[in-house]
């Protein structure tokens, strides 16, 4: 199988954890699949480059999926990669998407995020399957963006990692099971 993953969230030198969920994500598909490309994003402060990597990142993202042969698209974050995708889609109709829905994705927190709710769920509507973290965001992008539950699959973003996140059998919560980072008391 040959995926190809969009992100405009990833991991650089100088911003180590920014979309770390991603590249974790992306290990886990290189695991399963024969080619796993990409096109990526690395956070940028400075408004005029920022300017300038989104449009350089909205060309390649549609110059990719209109000439490029993939058995999956998979996107993570809808809202800032909705438009392209859906262009291509318009005149490229067999692309097979999977979307991974996050925080802002459903809960926007700015007005630009809120502008762009209307092409995420035009990008929702022609997803073949929709990833969200819990059982939570499900419900909600269920309500929201009327999709259908059957084409909703649940994976936490980039998996648990185990070694940091464990539950811990004595709790101050009357015996509750909790998550702890592990050696914190």
């Amino acid at each position: 199988m040959k995926i190809l993953v969009i992100a405009n969230m990833f991991p650089s030198k100088k911003y180590p954890s920014y979309g770390i969920f991603v590249k974790n994500h992306i290990h886990i598909l290189e695991k399963v699949a024969k080619t796993v490309d990409t096109i990526i994003m690395k956070k940028e402060t400075n408004k005029v480059k920022k300017l300038g990597a989104y449009i350089i990142f909205y060309w390649h993202i549609f110059f990719t999926l209109l000439f490029k042969k993939h058995d999956l698209i998979y996107l993570h974050y809808a809202s800032h990669s909705a438009i392209p995708i859906l262009f291509a889609k318009f005149l490229k109709r067999d692309i097979n998407l999977t979307v991974n829905l996050h925080g802002s994705d459903v809960f926007p927190e700015t007005n630009l995020q809120e502008y762009l709710q209307k092409w995420v769920k035009r990008l929702l509507k022609k997803a073949n399957h929709v990833v969200v973290p819990s059982d939570y965001f499900k419900k909600v992008v269920i309500e929201r963006y009327k999709i259908k539950a059957e084409s909703i699959l649940i994976s936490p973003s980039g998996g648990v990692n185990r070694n940091l996140f464990a539950p811990q059998k004595n709790s101050p919560n009357k015996g509750e099971n909790v998550y702890r980072l592990c050696g914190t008391d």
